[in-house]
């Protein structure tokens, strides 16, 4: 992976396209579009006191950010006006959109209305009452499945209830074609929807995935594991679920666990010690089977038909590399240099991988600061066969985005 030079960007990480991406900063208050350059020249700011970078979607050459779209051509940020609304509401929210139709989400202290708004002729397809959750939500140009309370109220936070389902609504009418409960599916929550793959939604529910026929609700497969489900990654390519993760055995031997899933069947093709996989081969940087910790999940992206994990490998820090797994060679290829990364700090577009994390530098101990670029220095257990010992790390003040190109081996 060749990495670009880092620039300093104390905030979230949005969504990049065309060579613009955009940031929140830590503090909140406001968005900032961004051309991706050595100088990260701002294109626009949008006031963000009523939604946050994580519920922008990007769809072709437009962005959603609040009620409004952000076009990647023209560079132009415009309100989206919904028609036919007179009572003030709490917020618009634009939640999913396509080249020619948006989604939206309206909130107030009595209700939560939702539709679909055609760009071409600006004006309301449908339009109706849900008790739902604007995360929750998968969708292409003749679906939308959504979760939802079946006896769901109102107050000033939100939808809330007792009893979930998943709802599949047909895109362009807003008519209702499948309901099924969590009660009737043997679930009790959802994490994310994973993705899709041949008409079957890959759903994290827990410890458990499912996965759900996108025409009719029914359950194609579910499979109860000891991960944690949120953290599987999709890869369209391959056609399996991917995730690593720390353990420990009954004899308290730890190791770093490759989960591979068969997505259309939920069959398990591996779940051991990724040391122990018949194409490992030793690499730079991938350490041994004693330096992981237990339990630990790592978050995970997808390009091509590689996946790109932010592993933590002592389980007690942030402290992390990015593994480069190609999932035809079923192996690690590649392992980066140690980052100071947060979890949400992680997403790959258009050939590159964008993190943002603060740097760190082995120091002597944790006295051996040399400037003030340096904001701590933090203590991280190593082990050298059976005996630990700890090295010190300082980390920067700045926060600082680092672009890798995935293309250019």
């Amino acid at each position: 992976m060749k990495k670009n030079k880092a620039i300093i960007l104390n905030g979230n990480l949005g969504k990049y396209r065309k060579g613009f991406f955009y940031f929140q900063p830590y503090n909140g208050g406001k968005q900032f579009g961004c051309k991706s350059s050595e100088n990260l020249d701002i294109i626009w700011t949008k006031d963000t006191k009523e939604f946050v970078i994580e519920e922008s979607k990007i769809i072709g050459d437009k962005l959603t950010i609040g009620n409004c779209l952000f076009d990647f051509n023209s560079l132009e940020i415009t309100e989206v006006n919904i028609k036919g609304f007179t009572q003030h509401q709490k917020y618009s929210l634009l939640w999913y959109a396509t080249l020619d139709y948006v989604g939206f989400y309206l909130k107030n202290e009595t209700n939560i209305i939702e539709g679909i708004i055609s760009l071409q002729i600006q004006n309301i397809l449908w339009k109706r009452e849900l008790y739902s959750f604007y995360k929750d939500y998968s969708f292409e140009e003749n679906i939308i499945i959504k979760v939802v309370y079946l006896d769901g109220k109102i107050d000033k936070y939100g939808a809330k209830g007792k009893e979930k389902a998943f709802l599949g609504l047909q895109f362009l009418t807003g008519e209702t074609l499948w309901q099924r409960s969590f009660k009737e599916l043997g679930i009790t929550s959802l994490d994310k929807f994973i993705g899709d793959i041949d008409n079957i939604l890959v759903c994290a529910c827990g410890k458990t995935i499912l996965g759900l026929d996108k025409n009719t609700g029914e359950i194609h497969w579910k499979l109860r594991h000891r991960s944690e489900a949120q953290y599987t990654l999709l890869n369209p390519s391959t056609g399996c679920l991917y995730q690593l993760y720390g353990w420990a055995d009954s004899g308290s031997n730890n190791s770093l666990i490759l989960l591979e899933i068969d997505a259309k069947t939920g069959t398990i093709l591996y779940d051991k010690s990724i040391f122990k996989h018949p194409n490992y081969q030793p690499i730079d940087n991938l350490g041994t089977e004693q330096d992981w910790k237990y339990p630990r999940f790592h978050n995970a992206v997808q390009w091509k038909e590689k996946v790109y994990f932010l592993v933590n490998p002592t389980g007690t820090s942030w402290l992390a590399n990015v593994f480069e797994f190609d999932c035809i060679q079923k192996r690690v290829t590649k392992v980066s240099d140690e980052l100071y990364a947060t979890t949400n700090s992680i997403f790959v577009a258009e050939g590159k991988l964008f993190i943002n994390s603060e740097i760190c530098k082995k120091v002597a101990s944790r006295d051996n600061l040399e400037n003030d670029k340096w904001s701590r220095a933090i203590s991280i257990p190593r082990m050298d066969g059976e005996k630990e010992y700890s090295e010190y790390y300082a980390i920067s003040k700045e926060s600082y985005l680092t672009i890798f190109d995935l293309e250019d081996n």
